[in-house]
């Protein structure tokens, strides 16, 4: 699917922008950039700063927690459309109009969302979506890349949910990497080539779907934040073996894992708002149509609120809840996290500690969801399959 020259000039204006900004010293720009640049420092210079800070591409941010939860929390912010202008400037690459995905219809696509992955039905689904994970891990041993393994499990198991036949498993698998690009190209241009790509996998996906706009929506966002989620976790297990043989001895541990995940890697870390009408936050006043990002990634390790912020502590002691996205992720984010915990499940109980087989590599141009591209580990085979061989 090509790009048409409108398409493509709002992404170079965009790219433009934000190149220019960054190069002028502005941390969010840098940001959006996605260019590799530490985001830990980043996020860090931006909590650092005023507590509403406007950012010299005209987005305000909100990078502290206090600040940021009253962000969340204030009727006047909303997420808005997928086709903002604040100021008459496209402050995104990409609309839903590009993209042909429909999230006005919130309530909708709540209600038609429900009997696929409320949690009644994951609960009902739950040992189906374990063998689903455990169908797409056979025959995986020795050197294995775990981004591309979590990547099959999160599809496994929304196919098992939409009841999806082999053959389209397989398609929507291999639209998976290409069609999860959506969420960061709305803020970051991806570059033709690959916008292409990520428009025909869209396109494909929504035929496998049968055009349903809900599971058009779990397919392409869904199974993103699962297996970002997913992918979160596993960093810290195999970075911590003990970790992961204290899971397999107690496979119910799974969702803390998960949770903690949340807030200290989170798979959406950047939330985009509108302001629907003038109002104020920290003494700032934030006009109708302004656009407000706030930083989740930043906000969950803020120093003052979180102990030892940066430290992955599943047993950490009870304190402020880790912030959340709104729409869209508030949608697919609480199937994400029972399928993380089911993926992690099936993992452990498939493989013993695995060793790192190179370093994690994180993707470029992920401002939004800073997914890790690979996860090499060397396996070996497991005490529970060996004794079934």
């Amino acid at each position: 699917m090509s790009v048409d020259g409108g398409l493509r000039r709002r992404m170079q204006l965009v790219q433009g922008i934000q190149w220019l900004r960054a190069a002028q010293g502005d941390a969010f720009a840098d940001l959006l950039r996605g260019q590799g640049q530490d985001p830990e420092a980043l996020t860090a210079r931006l909590r650092g700063g005023e507590p509403m800070t406007r950012s010299a591409t005209g987005t305000w941010v909100a990078a502290r927690h206090p600040v940021a939860a009253a962000v969340l929390a204030n009727p006047a912010f909303d997420p808005g459309p997928l086709d903002w202008r604040p100021g008459g400037v496209p402050a995104m690459p990409l609309t839903g109009a590009d993209l042909g995905l429909t999230l006005d219809d919130r309530a909708g696509l709540r209600a038609l969302a429900e009997p696929v992955v409320g949690a009644a039905a994951l609960t009902r689904r739950h040992a189906d979506l374990l063998r689903a994970c455990e169908r797409a891990l056979d025959g995986r041993a020795g050197e294995v890349d775990l981004a591309e393994v979590a990547a099959r499990m999160s599809v496994a198991m929304l196919a098992e949910l939409l009841g999806l036949s082999m053959a389209q498993r397989d398609r929507l698998a291999d639209c998976q990497a290409d069609a999860g690009l959506v969420m960061d190209s709305l803020l970051c241009p991806q570059g033709g080539h690959r916008t292409e790509r990520m428009l025909a996998a869209v396109a494909a996906v929504r035929e496998i779907v049968g055009g349903r706009q809900p599971h058009l929506v779990l397919a392409v966002l869904g199974t993103r934040v699962t297996t970002d989620l997913l992918l979160n976790v596993l960093c810290e297990l195999v970075a911590v073996p003990d970790r992961w043989a204290a899971l397999d001895a107690d496979p119910a541990s799974a969702p803390a894992l998960v949770d903690e995940a949340l807030r200290h890697r989170p798979p959406i870390q950047l939330q985009m708002l509108v302001a629907r009408t003038d109002t104020e936050v920290e003494g700032r006043k934030i006009t109708a149509g302004s656009q407000v990002a706030v930083l989740l990634h930043a906000a969950n390790r803020d120093p003052a609120v979180f102990t030892d912020p940066d430290r992955f502590d599943p047993g950490r002691e009870p304190g402020p809840a880790a912030l959340l996205p709104s729409w869209p992720g508030e949608l697919v984010l609480p199937a994400a996290r029972v399928q993380a915990a089911v993926g992690l499940t099936a993992l452990v109980g498939r493989f013993p500690p695995p060793l790192p087989a190179g370093p994690a590599l994180r993707r470029l141009h992920a401002p939004v969801t800073g997914g890790v591209l690979q996860l090499p580990v060397q396996t070996q085979v497991g005490t529970a399959e060996m004794s079934q061989s």
